[in-house]
């Protein structure tokens, strides 16, 4: 899935810079296999099509993330309200999965990196409040569990659990959410 859905954003990353109607055509592609392979009946994304042809129905949030953001990248090249609309629908579904408890936390900082920054990239386009405020309370969790001596904000996982909550915090203070 993330292969799909992180592949579908830089193409269309891609077909922004080129104008090249082939990147959009393939990125486009792309996020149409995931939602028709991939969006269960709740309306989020297993994880993978296994190698016999059935569905690892595993929810990660990154993968929720990454088409959220393929769908807001494919509104802005296109202007058709509907990808805009999945990207709401599946954000919507995602913060209630999700929420501000132990599944979220339970992602790791780097999956929720990737699932809040293309929470904020929508957000950018279509303003909702839950969106940072989901990163905020995440954010104000994990800085609670903070190492003072070392600086790591997740222990657990080192400075690859401390890089994604930079970005985080970055993202939180104004940086600009891209996917």
């Amino acid at each position: 899935m993330t292969a799909n859905g992180a592949s579908a954003e830089l193409g269309l990353e891609l077909g922004q810079l080129t104008g090249n109607a082939s990147d959009l055509a393939w990125a486009t592609r792309m996020y149409q296999w995931a939602v028709s392979c991939l969006r269960n009946s709740s309306g989020l994304y297993s994880d993978h099509v296994n190698a016999d042809g059935s569905v690892n129905s595993t929810i990660w949030n990154y993968n929720q993330g990454v088409m959220v953001g393929a769908g807001v990248l494919l509104y802005d090249l296109t202007g058709a309200n509907s990808y805009l609309s999945e990207a709401e629908q599946t954000a919507a579904v995602a913060l209630v999965h999700f929420g501000t408890g132990p599944t979220l936390l339970n992602q790791g900082p780097a999956f929720n990196a990737i699932y809040f920054r293309n929470l904020l990239f929508l957000n950018s386009m279509v303003p909702d409040v839950g969106y940072a405020s989901e990163a905020q309370s995440y954010g104000s969790s994990m800085w609670t569990q903070r190492q003072t001596s070392t600086g790591l904000v997740d222990p657990q996982y080192g400075v690859n659990g401390t890089a994604p909550m930079v970005e985080i915090y970055a993202l939180l203070a104004g940086s600009m959410a891209r996917p």
